[in-house]
């Protein structure tokens, strides 16, 4: 199915969850902002053992809505995020990779205990990146590579956190989540990069 025809079917879902919220007593719409930091890596696979990607420490900010219920909601988001990994040889630093993407991802969030104090909620969908720009650092050489043109770079999200209701209309949010890359970015064949990165945020958000 083409990105658009999954976006737009999120966008009719996302639609009616709205107006279901609007109509019911149980109903929440919130606005909100977050941001954080991101432990980014590639997952690769068809490369010797001496060659390696390691972490490196990227940061997230954007914006969400929340649709639905109190205790589950529709959750799309737009985010910049910066990625991007160390590429090593038997310990030693060849290339560095550094990406930029505007992430979209469309979230359900599971939280029973929505009206209370303190809540825990776990979140879990897909995401969509669009690739706006890469920073190459060649140290030696030159590093494996890497299709970064891929428009269409898909991703699954699961996470967890906590929400705090700090009045009648405001909440703080921390979380933990892992974003598993779906696209092989290598533009070899027989090689198999995909992306992982683990995400801490903090948000505030303003609710009905």
């Amino acid at each position: 199915m083409k990105s658009w025809k999954i976006l737009a079917i999120a966008a009719v879902a996302i639609t009616g969850t709205s107006a279901m919220a609007a109509d019911g007593s149980d109903g929440k719409i919130a606005f909100g902002g977050q941001g954080g930091v991101v432990f980014s890596n590639f997952k690769n696979d068809g490369t010797p053992n001496n060659q390696t990607f390691e972490n490196v420490n990227g940061f997230v900010g954007g914006a969400f809505m929340e649709f639905g219920t109190f205790g589950i909601t529709l959750r799309p988001e737009i985010n910049y995020v910066r990625t991007g990994a160390d590429y090593s040889v038997s310990g030693t630093k060849v290339a560095g990779y550094r990406n930029n993407y505007l992430e979209i991802p469309l979230l359900v969030k599971i939280n029973p205990f929505a009206k209370s104090a303190v809540s825990p909620f776990i979140l879990v969908g897909p995401s969509w990146s669009k690739h706006l720009s890469t920073t190459t650092d060649s140290v030696i050489g030159a590093g494996p590579s890497i299709n970064y043109q891929d428009q269409n770079f898909w991703s699954g999200v699961a996470g967890v956190g906590v929400e705090f209701n700090l009045g009648e209309n405001v909440a703080m949010n921390v979380q933990a989540r892992y974003n598993f890359g779906l696209s092989n970015q290598s533009s070899s064949d027989n090689v198999d990069v995909k992306s992982r990165s683990i995400y801490g945020i903090a948000g505030i958000s303003f609710q009905n």
